[in-house]
């Protein structure tokens, strides 16, 4: 039986980090600075494992579909105003984060946070903010995506705020759109410099991030995740 429960440490660690690291192997955004497997297997799991801790600690909202004790899907969300006392813990991670990436691929994805938080305070600064769906890739099209973030989204409406994302891989998009999500902006992280984390060429644009929003109420406004089903 699928149950969503807050995320432990000591008791969802290393199958959460493990299952968001599965669930964002294939994503085009991440895969782009991490390009080998290599850098992928020992950067992901810092990252990953990082964020888990820093939310939880200073707002309880990451959350996990356990299934005998473990995490076959994570969310880690991030309310529509952060804490002073959140802001000093991600500064205590950036160091970690720069140290396993090396300077260049550091360099690009700070950048790439930075707009990422320039865009969300102007499309959804009001919201509660989707950081980082993923499911188990053998659990995915099982439905524990959806019961993961229907948790969040009834968080949101007990707060009386309205969601906001940024899918990373347009193939999870038809599920947000399910869950009341519509698109509101487009984001080529790649386009400027046209090359990925080992230097090689960019073909075109490159990937997108796609910004997405819902009304509190699910409602259409009329116009981000690994495997998130």
């Amino acid at each position: 039986m699928s149950e969503v429960r807050s995320y432990s440490a000591e008791a969802h660690e290393p199958s959460a980090t493990d299952t968001l690291m599965e669930a964002f192997r294939a994503d085009p955004i991440f895969r782009g600075v991490m390009v080998d497997d290599a850098d992928y297997n020992s950067m992901a799991p810092i990252m990953f494992g990082s964020f888990s801790g820093l939310l939880m600690s200073a707002y309880g909202t990451v959350d996990v579909v356990e299934q005998n004790g473990a995490a076959v899907a994570v969310a880690q969300w991030e309310p529509a105003a952060m804490s002073l006392n959140a802001g000093l813990r991600m500064l205590v991670a950036i160091p970690k984060l720069c140290w396993a990436m090396g300077y260049k691929k550091s360099v690009m994805m700070l950048k790439m946070f930075a707009v990422l938080e320039s865009k969300r305070h102007e499309l959804g600064g009001n919201a509660h903010h989707l950081m980082t769906l993923g499911t188990n890739p053998e659990q995915q099209g099982k439905g524990v995506g959806s019961i993961l973030i229907k948790k969040g989204i009834a968080r949101a409406t007990e707060l009386g705020v309205p969601c906001y994302l940024e899918s990373s891989n347009p193939k999870n998009i038809p599920f947000y759109l399910r869950h009341g999500f519509v698109e509101v902006g487009k984001y080529y992280p790649y386009e400027k410099d046209g090359v990925d984390g080992n230097g090689a060429k960019i073909e075109g644009k490159g990937p997108v991030l796609t910004f997405m929003y819902r009304e509190l109420d699910g409602g259409n406004l009329g116009g981000r995740t690994g495997g998130a089903e």
